[in-house]
C-alpha cells in the first residue's frame, strides 16, 4: 500500500510540473511573435526612404534581427516538438504505470481476501484441533483404563488356566486308573467267559452305555455301519464325545471342499462347513467336540464353531500345504497345533486366532501328533526320523533317530502317553517307549503295502491302548501292543485312507466316500459289509 502511495504521489508531481513548463512555454512564445510584429511592423516605413544611407543601414539590422528571430523560432519549434514527443512517451508510462497500478491494487484485494479466508480456516482448524486434542485425551484414558482391565482379566484368566490345567491333570489321572481297572476287569471278564462259554455285555463299561448292542474292543471283524458321505475321496477322519446338549459321539470326515459331520452311533448327518476353493487335507476335533480345525492346500488353517457351522478364525502362517493338524488336549481346547511341507510345526493361540510359536524342523515333516495330557508334541519326517518336541517352549526333546528306512507317514501317541506308534513306507510299524526313548516293538505283515507317494497313513490305538492299528490300502491290519501279536487283515471293498478309534469302535473313511463304523462283535446272520 505504501508503494501505491509512493506512486500516485509521483504521478501528480510529474502533472504539475508538465502544467509549469507549459505555462513558461507560452510565455516564450508570446514575446517571440511580438517581436515579429514589430519587426514586421517596422519594415513599412523603409520602402519610402530607399534612397538614405540611413535607412539602407536600418534596414540591414532588421534583416539580421529577422534571420536571428526566425532561426530561434526554428530552434523553439524543434525542442518544442522533441519535447511533446517526451511528454507524450511520459504520459504513455503515466498510463502503463497507473494501469499496472490498477492491477496490483486488485491483486492486493485479492490476497487481502484469501489472506481473510486463510485465517478464518486457520480460525476453524485451531477449533477442530482442540477439540482433536480434548477427544484424544479422553480415548488415552478410556483405553488406559481398559488396559487394567485387561490386565486383571488376563490375571483371573492365568489363574482359571491354572485350575483347568489341574482339573484336566486329574482327569487324565482318573482315566488312567480306569483303563487299568478296565483291563483287569477284562482280563477277569474274559476269563469268565471262556468258562461258561457265554457272552458278555460290556456296554456298561465301554462307551458308557451308548452303544446300541454289546461291544467289545478288539480287532474289527465286521462292518456295523456304512454311511456315503461323499463322491470324493474322503482324506481325513477323527472322533470325539461332543457335550454340548447331551452325551454323544461324533465324526468328522473331511474331503473335497466340505467337512461332514456324522453322529457317531447312527451316523446320521448332524451338519458341514465348507472349505472354499481346495482340498480338506487334515481335520482334528476337540476334545469336548464341539469344534474342528481343518487344513487344507491352500496353506490355511481354519477353525470352526460345530453349532453355527461357521468359521471363527482363519491362521495363515504357512507358505506350504497344511498336512496335519490337532488341539493341544491339557489347553481346554484353547491351544492347537498345524504342520505343512514348509519344515515348520505352528502353535496357535485359538482365542486370538495367532501363532504363539513356531517350531523349525531339520527336515520335511510329513505328520504330527499330541500328546494326551498335553505337554508333547510328535512329528515324523521325510529323512525316517520321529522327534519329540515341547509342545510348550518349542524345543527338541528327542529325537528318535532313524526309526524307519524310509519316510516316516504317520504317527500317533497311546491314551496313557507312555509311547507312540509310526508307520513308515517300509511298511513297518515301530512303537517306542517315551519313558525310555526307544524303540519297544517293530510290527510288520507280510500282505502290508507302502502307502502311495504323498499319502498320509496313521497308525492308532484302540481306547484301552491295547491294540494298534493302521490302514495299507484296502486292508487294516492289527497286533497287540504289548506281545506284538498280528490279528488277521480285515478287508473293505475300497481303500481305505484315514482311522480314528477314540470311540469303542474303530471308524475307517474309504476313497469311494464311504464312512465304516467296524467293531469286533460278529453278528449271527452274517451281513455283508459291503455298502
Amino acid at each position: 500500500c505504501g508503494a501505491v502511495l509512493n506512486m500516485v504521489q509521483w504521478q501528480s508531481d510529474i502533472r504539475r510540473r508538465i502544467r509549469r513548463r507549459n505555462v513558461v512555454e507560452s510565455a516564450g512564445w508570446d514575446d517571440l511573435l511580438a517581436q515579429c510584429r514589430d519587426v514586421w511592423s517596422g519594415s513599412r516605413p523603409e520602402r519610402c526612404f530607399r534612397k538614405s544611407a540611413s535607412v539602407s543601414a536600418g534596414s540591414y539590422n532588421l534583416a539580421a534581427r529577422r534571420a536571428t528571430l526566425l532561426h530561434d523560432l526554428n530552434e523553439r519549434s524543434r525542442v518544442g516538438a522533441a519535447t511533446s514527443e517526451s511528454f507524450a512517451s511520459l504520459l504513455r508510462d503515466i498510463d502503463a504505470t497507473s494501469n499496472a497500478v490498477a492491477a496490483r491494487e486488485g491483486e492486493i484485494s485479492e490476497i487481502t481476501e484469501a489472506t481473510a479466508r486463510g485465517k478464518r480456516q486457520i480460525s476453524l482448524h485451531r477449533a477442530e484441533l482442540v477439540a482433536f486434542c480434548d477427544h484424544q485425551k479422553q480415548t488415552h484414558a478410556e483405553a488406559d483404563a481398559a488396559k487394567t482391565d485387561m490386565v486383571d482379566l488376563h490375571v483371573q484368566l492365568d489363574a482359571a488356566m491354572l485350575a483347568v490345567e489341574s482339573a484336566l491333570t486329574e482327569l487324565l489321572r482318573y482315566k488312567q486308573s480306569e483303563a487299568e481297572r478296565m483291563n483287569d476287569f477284562q482280563a477277569v471278564v474274559n476269563d469268565k467267559a471262556a468258562s461258561a462259554d457265554e457272552e458278555i455285555d460290556l456296554s456298561e463299561f465301554i462307551g458308557a452305555g451308548s452303544c446300541a448292542a454289546p461291544y467289545q474292543i478288539g480287532p474289527p471283524r465286521h462292518a456295523r455301519l456304512v454311511v456315503k458321505v461323499s463322491t470324493s475321496p474322503i482324506s481325513c477322519v477323527d472322533t470325539a464325545l461332543c457335550w454340548q446338549s447331551s452325551p454323544q459321539p461324533v465324526v468328522s470326515a473331511g474331503t473335497v471342499g466340505t467337512v461332514a459331520f456324522l453322529q457317531g452311533m447312527e451316523g446320521n448327518r448332524l451338519g458341514q462347513v465348507g472349505v472354499p476353493n481346495t482340498s480338506c487335507l487334515c481335520c482334528g476335533l476337540s476334545p469336548d467336540g464341539d469344534r474342528i480345525l481343518v487344513g487344507s492346500a491352500d496353506n490355511i488353517v481354519r477353525l470352526y464353531d460345530l453349532s453355527t457351522e461357521r468359521a471363527r478364525h482363519t491362521l495363515k502362517a504357512h507358505s506350504s500345504k497344511v498336512i496335519s493338524c490337532g488341539f493341544i488336549a491339557a489347553s481346554n481346547s484353547r491351544k492347537g497345533f498345524s504342520a505343512a511341507g514348509d519344515r515348520t510345526v505352528k502353535i496357535w493361540d485359538l482365542v486370538r486366532g495367532n501363532p504363539v510359536r513356531s517350531i523349525s524342523c531339520p527336515s520335511q515333516v510329513l505328520h504330527a501328533s499330541s500328546s494326551p495330557d498335553g505337554a508333547f508334541l510328535a512329528t515324523c519326517h521325510q529323512n525316517g526320523h520321529v522327534a519329540l518336541w515341547n509342545a510348550q517352549s518349542g524345543e527338541m526333546v528327542q529325537d528318535l533317530g532313524a526309526v524307519h528306512d524310509d519316510p516316516a507317514v504317520g504317527v500317533h501317541f497311546a491314551d496313557d502317553g507312555r509311547c507312540i506308534a509310526s508307520f513308515g513306507r517300509d511298511s513297518r510299524v515301530v512303537l517306542s517307549s517315551l519313558d525310555t526313548m526307544t524303540s519297544l516293538r517293530v510290527m510288520q505283515s507280510k500282505s502290508m503295502r507302502p502307502p502311495p507317494v504323498g499319502v498320509t497313513s496313521v497308525p492308532v490305538f484302540s481306547p484301552d491302548a491295547s491294540i494298534v492299528a493302521v490302514c495299507c490300502g484296502r486292508s487294516i491290519h492289527c497286533w497287540e501292543a504289548i506281545s506284538g501279536d498280528a490279528h488277521k487283515p480285515f478287508e473293505l471293498p475300497s481303500t481305505v485312507l484315514a482311522l480314528s478309534w477314540s470311540l469303542p469302535e474303530l471308524v475307517a473313511a474309504a476313497q469311494d466316500g464311504h464312512v465304516f463304523w467296524l467293531t469286533s462283535h460278529q453278528p449271527d446272520d452274517g451281513s455283508p459289509i459291503s455298502p
